[in-house]
């Protein structure tokens, strides 16, 4: 398996297109980042895991954005558990008839605005991550000033 950034890690893991199916597969992962799962490692990738898989993605996601997805995606899945917590869910429409393309024209028809450029994601999201770094912030400050001094 190729190295992965720990940005990398949450795009590769919600697509199951590169399962991490053994702790070895996960080994430099480990030492830059961390894991987080509900299943014990060294658990196969199993179908039936995906949408807790995915649960935990979308809850610890400021949004979930939905690029190419057949009717029966684990996208849709992890975008409907996205909306169910509060989290933003952007759909990007694809090629008019694709496969591929009709879960993310789908949420589209059913009220989701489309987004073309990564620029309108972060522009949307901007307001979160102001608040997400003042907490961080605040939270570092608290602590500095709590820590005894010699």
């Amino acid at each position: 398996m190729p190295e992965v950034e720990p940005s990398q890690f949450w795009v590769q893991a919600s697509t199951a297109s590169i399962p991490l199916s053994t702790t070895n597969s996960i080994g430099g992962l480990v030492k830059t980042a961390r894991v987080i799962s509900e299943f014990p490692m060294g658990t196969r990738p199993l179908a039936f895991n995906f949408p807790a898989r995915n649960r935990v993605i979308s809850g610890l996601s400021l949004g979930v954005v939905v690029v190419e997805a057949t009717e029966k995606s684990g996208s849709l899945i992890t975008a409907a558990l996205a909306l169910e917590q509060g989290r933003e869910v952007f759909a990007v429409p694809g090629e008019v008839g694709a496969s591929r393309s009709r879960g993310a024209h789908r949420l589209i028809r059913q009220g989701l605005s489309w987004w073309r450029r990564v620029d309108d994601i972060m522009e949307e999201i901007a307001p979160q991550l102001l608040v997400a770094a003042a907490k961080r912030y605040s939270a570092r400050r608290a602590y500095a000033s709590a820590k005894p001094r010699r």
